[in-house]
């Protein structure tokens, strides 16, 4: 998108709003057209004061460090400790779903603001939040302006989940809620009114001449297959075999990797709330629904319009409620501790035991692999599917997959350490042994933002 971006520069250096883009099929509508990200205003803003290679370079830079920053504040909002707080906010900035997403810059420009619209819509419903009647359109408006029309609606996905949550607690909760995110989402629109009319005219006069396929019934796997973001590499990575493709989707778990403990911790409280433990308070429920909602709606025909790129919801509600195991773990009772640790070592034992598998079995059956794609080759007519390519793929499965990759490794440590500590009921030491499972899930994940990028 250089060449797009470079003349979007030039205009803003000038003073001019680049509406048209003349140099394209012709001429065509520029701003318009929401995949180019050219109405974001951190863009914008940095195109309007930094040389180009500078500005371009930090606006994703920026907006990585306040994705993580946003999250880091959210969890400070719910209570939870500073250590806490950092590591899991450098696990939500570093999430897979990003990663994969990277060269869609209106994914993180926008989801970036919804750790703080959580912060001003939570202080709203509990009646202390009177900045927020100003505060959550702008922030509604502001992504709107980052994001295009697939992105604009996750907006009142996030909203539908917000309110469902309320009605839970009561119906006078549940209608507060309602009056909260309609307000920030039709004012926030109205705000931003120039820019959507004008996306929404390009949509509708847009020629789109590729018809989707049918839908299979194959993808009503791909809500069970992301759980595979526990320990993502069970289903191969980019790098190497990617089995998820035989369900007619890619790099499903990834799209859910939050780092391997914090996807347990997740779990933890899940279950823990399952088997009649504490109950769940407002932020724990939200943070439910988006994540299996996210779950559900991946099996369903509505994965079509949505995609894969709504994953940040669910990532958004992983770490929330990875972070309220902490709370937990420590107020269970002796046998409720078994009961869980039984649980995660269960959980932790047949994903190793399918790992194992699927290493070994990769070796015995890697010639009729080889043939698949081979065929797969010769059938498509893309020039980037090459033989050669799909050799290196091959190749490389062991080295991506088994320990040789430091990711692997360190997820595989972090787990080590998440389930010592557990089993030793050493949570309450000064080594905190369980911040630090966290800290090398979080660089496991690091190294993977890297290596995808």
């Amino acid at each position: 998108d250089l060449p797009l971006q470079y003349l979007i520069y030039q205009n803003i250096r000038q003073g001019i709003l680049p509406w048209w883009d003349p140099y394209t099929f012709g001429g065509r509508p520029l701003l318009a057209d929401a995949h180019i990200n050219g109405t974001d205003p951190i863009r914008l803003l940095l195109y309007r004061l930094a040389p180009f290679l500078l500005a371009y370079n930090w606006n994703l830079m920026l907006k990585s460090v306040l994705t993580g920053l946003g999250m880091f504040l959210l969890l400070r909002f719910l209570g939870h400790p500073v250590g806490l707080a950092a590591l899991l906010g450098l696990c939500f900035q570093f999430a897979g779903c990003f990663a994969l997403f990277f060269g869609h810059p209106w994914i993180q420009a926008s989801f970036l603001y919804y750790p703080f619209l959580w912060i001003i819509w939570s202080r709203m419903q509990s009646g202390s939040g009177q900045r927020g009647r100003l505060l959550g359109p702008m922030l509604c408006a502001l992504v709107f302006f980052s994001g295009n029309l697939q992105s604009h609606s996750y907006l009142p996905l996030f909203a539908a989940a917000f309110c469902l949550s309320a009605f839970v607690e009561s119906w006078g909760s549940g209608w507060k809620a309602v009056r909260i995110s309609a307000w920030s989402l039709g004012t926030g629109a109205l705000l931003a009114s120039p820019v959507l009319f004008s996306q929404l005219e390009f949509f509708g006069q847009s020629v789109r001449l590729i018809s989707p396929r049918a839908w299979s019934y194959l993808e009503l796997f791909h809500g069970p297959l992301s759980l595979a973001g526990s320990f993502p590499w069970l289903l191969g990575t980019f790098r190497t075999v990617d089995f998820c493709k035989a369900f007619q989707s890619g790099s499903l778990g990834f799209a859910l990797f939050v780092g391997v403990v914090p996807f347990f911790l997740a779990l933890t409280t899940l279950a823990d709330a399952w088997r009649g433990g504490d109950r769940l308070n407002f932020a724990e429920r939200w943070a439910s629904v988006l994540l299996i909602g996210y779950l559900i709606m991946l099996s369903t025909p509505l994965a079509r319009l949505l995609a894969t790129r709504a994953s940040p919801l669910a990532c958004l509600g992983l770490i929330i409620l990875a972070a309220a195991a902490f709370r937990r773990i420590h107020g269970w009772t002796r046998t409720r501790h078994r009961h869980v640790t039984f649980f995660l070592g269960g959980w932790i034992l047949a994903m190793l035991l399918i790992w194992g598998v699927g290493l070994l079995g990769y070796h015995f059956f890697r010639d009729s692999i080889r043939e698949f794609f081979v065929a797969q080759v010769s059938a498509s007519s893309s020039s980037v599917v090459s033989p050669a390519l799909r050799e290196f793929q091959l190749a490389s499965f062991g080295r991506e997959v088994g320990l040789k990759n430091p990711e692997v490794l360190l997820s595989c440590l972090s787990l080590g350490v998440f389930w010592f500590s557990l089993r030793r009921q050493i949570l309450r030491s000064f080594f905190r042994p369980l911040h630090l499972a966290v800290g090398l899930s979080a660089a496991a994940l690091f190294l993977f933002y890297r290596d995808w990028e």
